[in-house]
């Protein structure tokens, strides 16, 4: 493979980013998506690429034998559907929504943590079949202490993977996130005194070492949430709906995200993204499914298009990684509904609405005050980055009956 060149592509610091949004690009398809004002728009463009990686994020040195194309799998699909329906989602599978909140970069380009962490999340949701189990997890462990990640340099899913199968990560209140305040790495030394017994893994992952067909997309769908590639085009920066389709010729840098779902009514990909609430549909966007893409895997900085999904990752768990994390001490936790899911032997504090120190300012991962009073700002509803999911939906009566379903079959799989 050939190696990846470091350097930012583009050079679209001096151009007018509303010009570009209603200036298509010659030969474009007509954008089928509304721009206007966000949170990226009112950034500078320096602040806007420093969201980005800088290059094509695809790993070196993984051998093909070394992880294959599919999923790892306990051998059962996590829910019930098929790659012929018209709609699938883990924000509203049958009104249930799987997936943990928004979250928010800020000033870091660690969307590889992300974006792997979001599938990660959801996927601990699924396998429990428990859409409103409250996991948060740490993302600055990720950018402090993985020798591959930077906030300057970015970083590879399947690095980010590894780390997650061999050494695992806390959760939020153990290790918060402080990079997207202060734009650096962080320390290592930040989390919590018990962060062992609380680290997060999964079994195993899988990626593509080429694009992967919309039917086999939709395969791994159905077993969880996927985590793919994007070029980012100035007019990305504006979104607020619809389906996504370049109207630019101006890329600024690659970006990784979670894919989610599917939507055959309008041919596009549904995704979860890390620029916060104040973006898209409520931190979603709606992705075309029209190729765009003309990748030069030899030149990789001068490839065009969005490409996206033109590399995807996969990851696993099984029931030995999601009930496997400990709690601290009960009498710790802020109130008796943690108490009592500790004693149950859940895996992360619950229960809680935690002030998210990447919002609230200068909070320090490795200070236990702060800590304390992050947990102490509990509340009901977990809110850390927005809403729970695009449409805001909760279960319904058909999500309930299919939790029902799911929770029977787990008990069925734990007898036989």
């Amino acid at each position: 493979m050939s190696q990846l060149l470091p350097g930012r592509l583009g050079s679209g610091a001096g151009l007018s980013l509303a010009l570009l949004l209603l200036s298509p690009a010659a030969g474009a398809a007509d954008p089928s998506f509304s721009v206007g004002e966000t949170a990226m728009t009112r950034l500078s463009a320096e602040q806007r690429r420093a969201r980005l990686l800088p290059s094509y994020p695809f790993p070196e040195g993984y051998g093909i034998s070394s992880h294959g194309a599919a999923r790892e799998t306990d051998g059962q699909r996590l829910v019930w559907a098929n790659v012929n329906d018209p709609y699938f989602s883990w924000d509203d599978v049958a009104g249930a929504c799987f997936v943990t909140p928004v979250r928010d970069q800020g000033d870091c380009g660690s969307c590889f943590t992300f974006g792997s962490i979001a599938v990660m999340e959801t996927l601990y949701r699924a396998l429990r079949g428990d859409p409103s189990f409250h996991i948060d997890l740490s993302e600055q462990e990720v950018v402090s202490c993985g020798a591959f990640s930077s906030c300057y340099g970015g970083g590879t899913a399947e690095e980010v993977a590894n780390y997650l199968e061999d050494t695992g990560v806390p959760d939020e209140v153990c290790f918060p996130y402080t990079s997207g305040n202060t734009g650096d790495d962080g320390e290592c030394d930040r989390a919590c005194a018990d962060a062992t017994p609380r680290r997060h893994f999964i079994a195993g992952w899988g990626m593509s070492y080429l694009p992967w067909s919309e039917s086999t997309i939709k395969e791994e769908l159905l077993n969880g949430p996927v985590i793919v590639n994007m070029q980012v085009y100035d007019d990305f920066y504006g979104y607020t709906g619809g389906v996504y389709q370049r109207s630019s010729e101006v890329p600024d840098g690659w970006h990784i995200v979670a894919l989610v779902g599917w939507d055959d009514s309008d041919n596009s990909w549904i995704c979860k993204n890390s620029w916060g609430t104040d973006w898209g549909m409520q931190g979603y966007f709606k992705m075309s499914r029209q190729d765009d893409c003309d990748l030069d895997i030899f030149d990789l900085l001068n490839s065009t298009g969005v490409c996206f999904a033109s590399h995807a990752t996969t990851l696993s768990v099984t029931d030995a990684e999601v009930y496997a994390p400990v709690l601290p001490d009960a009498g710790s936790l802020p109130d008796a509904s943690t108490a009592r899911d500790a004693a149950a032997g859940r895996d992360i504090i619950a229960g809680q609405d935690l002030t998210n120190p990447r919002d609230a300012g200068s909070a320090q991962g490795g200070d236990a005050a702060q800590r304390d009073a992050l947990a102490a700002s509990a509340a009901g509803d977990e809110t850390r980055g927005g809403c729970d999911c695009a449409s805001g939906r909760g279960a319904g009566l058909v999500g309930v009956l299919l939790l029902l379903m799911l929770l029977a079959r787990r008990r069925l799989r734990a007898h036989s």
